[in-house]
C-alpha cells in the first residue's frame, strides 16, 4: 500500500528523534508501482528532499520557539563552520543568561544577517527568517544604545523563549538600569544601591506612576529572588498553572515598558545628590 511508506517514515522519525540510539535516516525513496512500463521497469523516486524540509523546519521551530541551534547547526555544510560558530556562541551566551556575551552574539548574528543568506537549499530561506527574529527585537537598542533598552527586549526574548527566572532578572535590571542611565546619567554600583532604594519607596514621588512603578518593582523584586535563590514565596495557584508564567507579560513588562517609554523625570538624581 501507498500509505505503508508513510508510516515507516514516521517510524524510523520517531526512533531517530526519541529513541537513545544513534540513529540516521541516510536515504528515502518510493516505488511508483503504478508507473512500471511494458519492459517491467519501476521508478524509483528519491524523497531526500522532502526528509531534508521537515528537518529544516524542525530545527528552525526549536530555534524560535527556545533559542536552540543545535539543529541548524546539523543540518548545516561544513564550509560554514563560521556561521555554525556563531549561531552556537548565540544559543550558549543564552543559557547562560550573560549580559556582556548575549549582547556581543546577538550583535554578530546582526551584522552576518547577509551571509547566512548565502546558505545553499532550504537554510537561505529559513535562517535569515530566525535571524530577523531575533535581531529585530532590538531595534530600539540598536538606535539608542541605552543598556536598559537591551534589557528590557531581552527580558521579552527569555520570556518567549520559556526562560522565565531570567525574563524576571532581566526585567528587574532594566528598570534600575534605565534611571541611571536616564536620571543619573552614569550607570555604576553606588547610584543603582540608591536608585533600588527609592523604586522601593512609594512615597519617593507623588506622581501615580511613581506609585505604580515601585508597586511593581517591590513585587518583581520579590518574585527575582525567589526564582535566583530558590526561595519559596507561595506565588502560584497550582503546579500546572505558574503566575510566574501567567503574569509577565500582562502584570509586569507592558505596564512597566508603557511608564519608562513617557521619559517622566522623577528627580532621582536630585535625591541621590
Amino acid at each position: 500500500f501507498r500509505s505503508l511508506s508513510l508510516y515507516m517514515f514516521i517510524i524510523l522519525n520517531y526512533l531517530q528523534n526519541i529513541s537513545n540510539k544513534n540513529i540516521q535516516i541516510q536515504y528515502i525513496s518510493y516505488g511508483m508501482m503504478e508507473a512500471t512500463d511494458e519492459n517491467k521497469i519501476t521508478p524509483v523516486i528519491n524523497l531526500n528532499l522532502l526528509y531534508r524540509a521537515i528537518e529544516w523546519i524542525k530545527a528552525a521551530s526549536d530555534f524560535k520557539k527556545f533559542g536552540d541551534s543545535e539543529g541548524i547547526c546539523k543540518l548545516l555544510p561544513n564550509e560554514f563552520e563560521k556561521s555554525k560558530s556563531k549561531l552556537l556562541g548565540f544559543s550558549d551566551a543564552l543559557s547562560l543568561s550573560y549580559v556582556n556575551e548575549l549582547k556581543d552574539k546577538i550583535k554578530i548574528l546582526y551584522d552576518s544577517f547577509n551571509d547566512f543568506k548565502k546558505i545553499d537549499g532550504f537554510g537561505k530561506f529559513i535562517i535569515p527568517d530566525v535571524i530577523e527574529d531575533i535581531t529585530g527585537r532590538y531595534k530600539t537598542y540598536y538606535k539608542s544604545k541605552l543598556e536598559s533598552d537591551f534589557l528590557l527586549a531581552t527580558s521579552k526574548l527569555f520570556y518567549d523563549y520559556k526562560v522565565y527566572s531570567s525574563a524576571y532578572i532581566f526585567l528587574q535590571e532594566a528598570m534600575v538600569i534605565y534611571f541611571a542611565e536616564f536620571s543619573c546619567k552614569e550607570n555604576n554600583i553606588e547610584n543603582n544601591k540608591k536608585i533600588k532604594a527609592a523604586l522601593e519607596y512609594e512615597q519617593f514621588h507623588s506622581s501615580d506612576e511613581w506609585k505604580k512603578l515601585s508597586k511593581l518593582y517591590k513585587k518583581l523584586k520579590m518574585i527575582r529572588n525567589s526564582l535566583a535563590h530558590a526561595i519559596d514565596i507561595g506565588y502560584k495557584s497550582s503546579i500546572d498553572n505558574l503566575n510566574y508564567v501567567k503574569d509577565f507579560e500582562k502584570e509586569f513588562y507592558i505596564p512597566i515598558k508603557e511608564i519608562l517609554n513617557k521619559d517622566i523625570d522623577f528627580k532621582i538624581f536630585e535625591w541621590l545628590s
